[in-house]
Parts: C-alpha cells; structure tokens; sequence
C-alpha cells in the first residue's frame, strides 16, 4: 500500500512538472510584446538571423519542441510547412492538440498568425 501512495505521488509530480514545461512565457497582458514574432515579409522582425526562431517560439514552444525544432516531449517541427497550412498551425496553435496546450490565452491572435507563418515555411 506504501509503495502505491509513493508510485502515485511520483507519477503525478512527473506529469505536474511536464506540463508546465510546455506552457510557460505567457505574454497576456504584456503590450511590449504584443506581435513580437514579426511580420511575415517583413525584415524588421524580432530575430538575430532568418534561422533563428523568433521569441514568441523561444518562449512557449521551445520546452517542448526544442530550439532547433527537432522534437523531444512534443513532436519534431522542422517540416511543419510541408505538412500542415499555415490555417492548420494557427488553429493547433490556438486550441492545443494530443496532449499540446491550447494558447488562446496566452498568445494574440497575431502572435499566434505570425508564429503559423513561420512554422509554415518550415518545409
């Protein structure tokens, strides 16, 4: 019975501390950064070079799906463009999907279309 209490506690500790990996560096409510992704044909974008990932994916996909979009808790990103639309990142992106937070919440509509059009030319 002791070991079942241990194997419960541990196990709800592991999902407690996975989840909020995945979801942190909220910008709600944070006007300086509102749009901080850039925009899609724009130069003047908040990244030091075109293949470095902008900041709003730094601060909320990155724990989760790796600085160089290869994967690890959530699945690998480098190929997005190639198999989803932009339209299709941007509603995974905003309802969450297989165990993927939803960031309706923490992200604006045009954080959350700027980082669709970046992960879309991933190809």
């Amino acid at each position: 019975m002791k070991n079942r209490v241990w194997l419960h506690l541990g196990l709800t500790l592991i999902i407690a501390v996975s989840l909020a990996g995945c979801g942190g560096g909220s910008n709600v409510g944070n006007e300086g950064n509102v749009g901080n992704v850039g925009n899609v044909g724009n130069e003047n974008t908040n990244r030091t070079s075109e293949s470095e990932p902008p900041t709003t994916y730094k601060e909320n996909c990155m724990s989760c799906h790796g600085g160089e979009l290869q994967g690890g808790m959530g699945p690998s990103l480098q190929k997005a463009g190639a198999k989803l639309t932009k339209d299709q990142l941007a509603v995974i992106i905003t309802n969450g999907r297989d165990g993927m937070p939803s960031f309706k919440d923490r992200l604006s509509t045009e954080e959350i279309d700027n980082l669709a059009a970046w992960l879309a030319e991933k190809k």
